[in-house]
Formats: C-alpha cells, sequence, structure tokens
C-alpha cells in the first residue's frame, strides 16, 4: 500500500470529525466509498492536497474566467458527480473542489487522472446575440451561462471540444505566472486568459492557431477554402467559435473519416 502523505492524512482528519454530521459530509463519505470500491483506497476522488492557493498576492488569477466559484459536473469513469462547486486552474491544468464542512470552507485538489470529463459553467460577459449563435454539441445557453465540456488529452491536458464529427476541434485555455516585480505588481501578476485552437488529426493534436497552419492540414484544397471563407465573410485572423466551426466542417470533407 502506498504511504499516505501528510496532507491526506489532514484531509482523514477532518473527514473523521465530521462523518455524518450533515448531509454534504454524509454525500462525501458516500463518494469515498465508491471510489475505495472502485479503485482501491489509495485512488480516492480526492487526491489527499488541500489546495493552496498559488500567489494569491499576485494581479489577477490563474482560474478560468475569474476567480468566482462554478458549477461543474465531474465525470469518472463513465459516472457523474453533478453540481460540484470549482475553480479551474488553467496555469496548472487542475480541477479544485469546493467543500463545506461544518461552515468552513475547504478547497481540494482533485486528481486529473481519475476525470475523464467534466461540464463547467461560466458567464464569459460575451454578447448575448452572439451567443446564441454558439449553440453547437457541446455548448448550450442557459440563463446567460455557457456550459462547457472539457475532455481529458494525453499531451495537452483539459481541453475545451469545440466541435467533434469526422474530425475533432480543441480549444486550450492558458494563463501564466510573471514575475514582474514593479510599484503597480509588487508580487508578481498572471497573464490574461489566452486560447490555443487544435485539430486531432492521426491521433495527435495539430496547432491551428494561424492561417498557414490550418491550410497546411488542407493543402490541395486552398482554393475551394478561400472561395468558402470570401463567401461567408470569415477573417482567420478575427474568427470566433461559430464561424470556426463552420469552417471545419466544410473541410472535413475533403478528409477521409479513417484518417481521424
Amino acid at each position: 500500500m502506498k504511504i499516505l502523505t501528510q496532507n491526506l492524512l489532514i484531509v482523514f482528519a477532518i473527514f473523521s470529525i465530521v462523518t455524518n454530521s450533515d448531509g454534504q459530509s454524509a454525500d462525501l463519505q458516500k463518494t469515498i466509498r465508491y471510489f475505495n470500491n472502485l479503485y482501491g483506497a489509495d485512488n480516492l476522488l480526492i487526491n489527499g492536497r488541500i489546495y493552496m492557493f498559488p500567489n494569491y498576492q499576485a494581479k489577477r488569477n490563474p482560474f478560468f474566467y475569474g476567480e468566482k466559484i462554478k458549477n461543474c459536473d465531474i465525470i469518472i469513469n463513465q459516472k457523474t458527480f453533478k453540481d460540484n462547486k470549482v475553480l479551474y486552474n488553467i496555469e496548472n491544468d487542475k480541477l479544485i473542489i469546493l467543500k463545506k464542512i461544518n461552515n468552513n470552507r475547504l478547497f481540494i485538489e482533485l486528481n486529473n487522472t481519475l476525470i475523464d470529463s467534466f461540464i463547467i459553467s461560466v458567464n464569459p460577459n460575451i454578447n448575448i446575440k452572439q451567443t446564441s449563435q454558439i449553440l453547437y454539441e457541446t455548448t448550450q445557453i442557459d440563463k446567460f451561462v455557457v456550459k462547457k465540456k472539457f475532455i481529458k488529452t494525453d499531451s495537452l491536458g483539459f481541453c475545451e471540444i469545440l466541435y467533434q464529427n469526422n474530425v475533432t476541434l480543441l480549444k486550450k485555455y492558458k494563463k501564466e505566472f510573471q514575475e514582474k516585480i514593479s510599484e503597480e505588481t509588487p508580487h508578481g501578476m498572471y497573464s490574461k486568459q489566452k486560447t490555443y485552437l487544435y485539430l486531432k488529426k492521426d491521433n495527435k493534436f495539430i496547432s491551428i492557431n494561424k492561417k498557414r497552419e490550418f491550410f497546411k492540414i488542407f493543402n490541395f484544397h486552398k482554393k475551394e477554402i478561400r472561395n468558402f471563407m470570401k463567401k461567408n465573410n470569415i477573417n482567420y485572423g478575427k474568427i470566433n467559435d461559430f464561424k470556426l466551426i463552420k469552417l471545419v466542417r466544410f473541410c472535413e470533407t475533403f478528409l477521409l473519416p479513417s484518417n481521424y
């Protein structure tokens, strides 16, 4: 059996104090029992690490669409754990779950190896008219909240699925900590949220952040693609999700499904 870390012992100590003290702790115990049976006592949903907020005095934060707590459904081994309260750290690709125990807030870092996918709800503060156009397979609009589905990949970590058919279109979100010490940022700062686009081909993830990268995949059909982009008023440098999905749907007809 693996040696339990000090943090894991702390978590178990907290759990033992609050066992069956309220409905939330009962749910927590039920979750733990489920993963004990499924993976063994050393491979719980919770990996034993109490989350310590990194660079908490820095300007900005490392979280997906800010530090506001978000609702999230987490899928593990095809079982869905609904309505969790989470933060998603896109600096180090970690999902952080909030548990309230005896009126105390406890943030726990989940074990990435156990997570198949998750669906996180955000309010990205974008124009509602534009938002209504982004009703595709993996994004739904509900009371001005966008639900984004993330899957785990071996090389890129968690990525949002934008489109999946004969090809898979993915978006990766990232923030970076910058040690820029100045009068305005004495404790450093986090970058603004950045996005990176990928297309899955031959079980590899190919960057398509630049137009030349995208055209390279469809090298023998540049003329048809340019005509399509012109007809649909698509500027690749300023492309949004809706138009990108429309473009990928058109281009995938040039590729054999067996190549993906």
